[in-house]
């Protein structure tokens, strides 16, 4: 076969839909066909030809996929003059003239002369913009997706989406969101320059959005619409600036082009999210992913929110199911630990009281199987029953007789279990009764002596003629009755190990406590360093210690 002559190899290379490029070690060009006049912009063969080694580098600037500039010492085709080998790398080229952006994939490789010198180099760059954004779009939505769903914490969330989104889809990434009372409040921003976040918090902080203005961020917010300046000329920021300094700020940003997307749940416009460049334009591709990621950012909000108001109302609700403060008996200290269950928010069903009698105090641990709704309504009958029939009667039996029989009656729903201490009469003496309804016993704690008291008998709720044994004791003056749910000895460690109550009770018995405050918060710490995940149950301990 015989080798094509050199005006049939040249019209086939200016055929090719790739860029072809030669040239010599100092980056002359030798030749370029008709696909790189396109891909330059535009300029014809003989401008391209004719220009100096490397003039393009002031009208193009290329990134590398971290968005490091690369400059020339970096391309492949000058890399073949040293290594003498076929060299390739993917660029982000920018058209600073036009604001256009492709992603080229660069293939070199060296021209040898009859001497084995590299005397040239051919450059093949391949247009791969297409396949790129849509590999770097899925990307971005599978990262922002994930870090959307890590954290019910809005504002952290949507910091990590505007820094997820720089610098593949904007040079800078800022979220704004519409307050309760009407103004405009910024909760990200992000830049791949530190000294440039800081620049952009000041003028937020310096010159706040005005909700009435024309265009940006609050014209969007009222109208719903998304903006594209796909230039944005000096005049335009001379026009927004408010006085000098802020004059120097806009213009210290560094802005080119803009597109603001409206944060929209529903009919309403909760905020919005801006994507800035500075030195090309947003592409159709850029557009639609900004929406994609605005669209995903409402719904972190929204459910953000859903979560805090559901906070607050359970945390309202568990408020309202224990008592506001705590009184003691006369010559005892009372102390207790309260903590709900896990980040759910939904309502435990642990409970406690201290309540004076006519002729005496009774103090109790209650504890309500299940959460939510059912859970507090099992809550609130139980001990606000035990509390009014104690106090009508001034016996506790009686009055866990009266929860037996409403929680009966009820048939289905939650069963209870409450743990008491009853005192008849002066408590001072330090005589008390404990009954147990399917609760764990109580502890007295007598020094490094840890010992449970009272009866085991049956929960409430289940059997119409249940009843419940007491057991009489002294407690002596220093030595602490302690009354506790069993979400205590159920709380998971890093092992996944219980508690228990052996190591219960070695916290409780690790020397004498000052007071009852002092043993619930050693038993408090123990707790909080042996837990290794989230708390699955309540925890309520009541401590009661016979003063000295």
């Amino acid at each position: 076969m015989e080798a094509l002559s050199a005006p049939l190899l040249r019209l086939a290379l200016d055929n090719l839909a790739d860029s072809v490029t030669i040239h010599d070690a100092r980056g002359k060009l030798l030749y370029v066909n008709e696909a790189t006049a396109e891909l330059m912009g535009g300029q014809s063969v003989e401008e391209i030809l004719a220009a100096d080694p490397g003039a393009w580098t002031r009208r193009f600037a290329m990134y590398d996929e971290e968005g490091r500039p690369v400059d020339l010492s970096r391309l492949p085709g000058r890399r073949v003059f040293e290594c003498r080998c076929a060299e390739e790398l993917l660029v982000r080229r920018v058209d600073k003239e036009l604001g256009d952006s492709r992603w080229i994939r660069i293939k070199a490789a060296p021209l040898q002369d009859q001497d084995g010198n590299v005397a040239a180099a051919v450059n093949v760059s391949e247009d791969v913009t297409d396949v790129k954004e849509a590999e770097l779009a899925q990307q971005l939505l599978a990262d922002a997706s994930e870090a959307l769903a890590s954290s019910l914490d809005y504002a952290q969330t949507l910091r990590q989406v505007a820094e997820l989104a720089v610098p593949e889809l904007a040079d800078w990434c800022g979220v704004d969101l519409l307050s309760p009372a009407g103004t405009i409040e910024p909760v990200a921003i992000a830049h791949a320059d530190p000294e440039k976040v800081a620049l952009g918090w000041e003028l937020r902080r310096r010159y706040p959005t005005d909700p009435k203005a024309e265009g940006g961020s609050a014209e969007v917010l009222r109208t719903g619409q998304p903006q594209l300046v796909q230039e944005i000329p000096d005049e335009l920021v001379v026009q927004a600036a408010r006085d000098e300094d802020h004059l120097r700020l806009m213009r210290a940003l560094g802005l080119r082009s803009l597109l603001i997307e409206p944060l929209r749940f529903g009919d309403q416009v909760i905020g919005t999210m801006s994507f800035v460049q500075q030195d090309r334009r947003f592409s159709d591709g850029d557009v639609a992913l900004a929406d994609q990621l605005a669209r995903r950012a409402v719904l972190a909000i929204e459910n953000s929110r859903l979560y805090s108001e559901r906070a607050h109302i359970a945390k309202t609700l568990q408020e309202g199911l224990l008592p506001p403060s705590l009184s003691a008996p006369p010559g005892w200290e009372a102390a207790v630990l309260f903590r709900a269950a896990g980040t759910a928010n939904e309502v435990g069903g642990d409970f406690y009281d201290v309540v004076g009698l006519d002729d005496g105090w009774i103090a109790f641990v209650g504890d309500v199987t299940g959460k939510g709704a059912p859970a507090a309504a099992i809550t609130a009958r139980a001990r606000y029953t035990l509390i009014s029939v104690a106090q009508m009667t001034g016996q506790a039996t009686t009055a866990l007789e009266r929860v037996n029989l409403a929680l009966v009656d009820l048939g289905g729903l939650p069963f209870c279990t409450v743990a008491c201490a009853h005192f008849s009469g002066d408590p001072e003496h330090g005589a008390l009764e404990i009954i147990s309804a399917g609760h764990p016993l109580p502890y007295i704690v007598a020094g490094d002596r840890v010992e449970p008291v009272g009866r085991p008998g049956p929960l409430l709720g289940l059997d119409p003629e249940a009843s419940w044994k007491r057991q009489r004791l002294c407690v002596e003056p220093g030595e602490s009755i302690v009354l506790y749910s069993d979400g205590v000895p159920d709380t998971v460690g890093a092992d996944r190990e219980r508690f228990g109550d052996e190591r219960l009770r070695r916290v409780l018995g690790e020397g004498a406590a000052e007071s009852a405050s002092d043993l619930v918060e050693r038993l408090d710490r123990a707790l909080l360093d042996f837990q290794g995940s989230e708390q699955p149950d309540d925890i309520a301990v009541l401590a009661l210690r016979r003063k000295r």
